[in-house]
């Protein structure tokens, strides 16, 4: 929550920096870059489309047909988890409310004013939002087990700590796959059927 307060407050400090000076918005004042095209960047990005049309009325003179959301992702796809279908929709359906996609790009640094891409090109934004995945917390560390790229602990089918009987392991800490062998997204649902399923177990 901390965390969204802070981003509230810099996205609506950008609009007001943008409405006493419009030169501002070509500096990237009210240019919105998200790192990663899983689901929290799609949702995040249709957020910030609907806030653009909710501020409208507070900022009459401020031209937020020029304000730019994009979404920068370093795979060739959009929601890279779920279907080609879901993707192509999901894809689809932000360029057709104004959204810029950007895929196949990975971001190389970021400067107060900046967001430079791999590809030597950079984009003048004042605000990035990371949602380029989680982490698994760093008790994984110490595990000494099998871990994906992200830190989390490979577990066996049921959800055991491979070697023990009485260790599960669930939520963004487990590196779980589907039946094609993509991981599954770090979202709640997952982790609320995990949790379910866990508890079973343990009650048996």
């Amino acid at each position: 929550l901390p965390e969204a307060l802070t981003l509230r407050n810099q996205m609506l400090q950008q609009f007001e920096i943008a409405a006493k000076d419009p030169s501002a918005i070509d500096r990237g004042a009210i240019t919105f870059t998200i790192a990663g095209a899983g689901p929290t960047g799609v949702e995040m990005a249709g957020a910030i489309v609907e806030l653009l049309e909710a501020l409208r009325g507070d900022f009459p003179h401020l031209p937020l047909d020029r304000a730019r959301v994009i979404v920068v992702e370093m795979v060739d796809a959009v929601l890279p988890p779920y279907s080609q279908r879901m993707q192509r929709y999901s894809r689809e359906s932000l360029e057709e409310r104004g959204i810029e996609v950007c895929l196949g790009t990975a971001i190389e640094r970021v400067e107060a004013d900046r967001v430079v891409l791999a590809d030597g090109s950079d984009i003048p934004s004042h605000t990035l939002i990371w949602t380029a995945g989680v982490r698994a917390n760093p008790l994984a560390d110490l595990l000494g087990a099998d871990q994906t790229k992200g830190g989390q602990v490979v577990v066996d089918d049921d959800l055991r700590l491979p070697g023990a009987s009485n260790v599960f392991i669930i939520g963004d800490m487990a590196g779980v796959t589907d039946e094609s062998g993509d991981p599954l997204p770090q979202l709640a649902p997952v982790a609320i059927q995990q949790g379910k399923h866990v508890a079973a177990q343990v009650t048996r």
